[in-house]
């Protein structure tokens, strides 16, 4: 059976399976985003980014990436605020958590 002659409900369904093995949706327009989230590539929407090198930049974080599916490159930018203090030790070595290091009970490892 050629391809053209397949019902449309089976050709609807090769196309959900090819774009589950690209993890991509089908672009909509080229140089416009389809998405804007963290993880995944604005242009194709895919979410298998490569990422290179991070950046400190004042009260900023940035990562540069490239997109496995389209070939896109870009970067991640995040903003960063202070949280709490960890990893604590006083004059003699010892381990001073934070609150919520002690909630997680997270400790330094050694």
């Amino acid at each position: 059976m050629r391809q053209a002659e397949r019902p449309a409900s089976q050709l609807f369904e090769q196309i959900i399976r090819i774009g589950e093995l690209n993890k991509t949706p089908i672009k909509k327009k080229d140089n416009e985003f389809v998405a804007n989230e963290q993880g995944t590539c604005p242009l194709c929407g895919g979410g298998d980014l490569e990422y290179g090198n991070t950046d400190l930049d004042g009260d900023g974080l940035s990562y540069e990436w490239e997109c496995n599916i389209c070939g896109t490159e870009g970067s991640e930018w995040y903003n960063l605020e202070f949280t709490t203090h960890g990893n604590v030790r006083d004059k003699n070595g010892n381990e001073v958590p934070s609150e919520i290091e002690k909630k997680l009970k997270i400790g330094r490892r050694h």
